[in-house]
């Protein structure tokens, strides 16, 4: 590929991991790696030329192999691809709301059996509703910043762990 061409995938790939905070899921890590497949069918689609030699018959010359990857296909696979990325997104939105919705259920209905409240650790432990503890962590903030739990923070100058813990606010602790 020409240079230009490895710059825009190089690009493209920083800032998918930079989306990522670093840390790209199997998923994520691979959209350039589908970008330049998309992309090298638009490069061999554009040095093959097709001709009737006959009725019913035709003829390809195919010199893809014989010329350097161009920007302008890179940019046409990147094109393709955030495309099927966005359809993605906007056929499982849906899903993931509901499955966003049901952690919210679960963890609502624990806490409304612990008077105490809930720890990060409650809500990642045997990975019900959050698969680990930055995912629950992450959990907690959003349902505290939308007012539906209540952060309780640990006392200065208390012994043991320092843990934050979160109570059902008022409007969602009836049963």
């Amino acid at each position: 590929m020409t240079k230009e061409a490895r710059l825009a995938f190089v690009r493209d790939y920083n800032e998918v991991l930079r989306r990522a905070d670093f840390k790209p899921d199997p998923f994520q890590s691979r959209l350039t790696e589908q970008a330049i497949r998309l992309a090298l069918l638009f490069h061999l689609y554009e040095h093959c030329t097709i001709d009737a030699r006959g009725p019913g018959t035709f003829g390809a010359d195919m010199t893809g192999h014989e010329h350097p990857l161009s920007v302008g296909a890179a940019r046409a696979g990147l094109m393709v691809r955030d495309w099927f990325e966005r359809r993605q997104a906007e056929f499982l939105g849906p899903q993931r709301e509901h499955a966003k919705e049901a952690g919210w259920e679960k963890a609502r209905k624990i806490m409304l059996t612990r008077p105490d409240g809930i720890t990060a650790r409650d809500v990642y432990s045997g990975r019900v509703i959050a698969a680990n503890k930055a995912e629950a962590e992450s959990m907690l903030a959003e349902w505290a910043e939308e007012g539906r739990v209540i952060a309780i923070l640990p006392k200065a100058g208390t012994a043991g762990r320092k843990v934050t813990r979160y109570k059902l606010a008022p409007v969602f602790a009836k049963g």
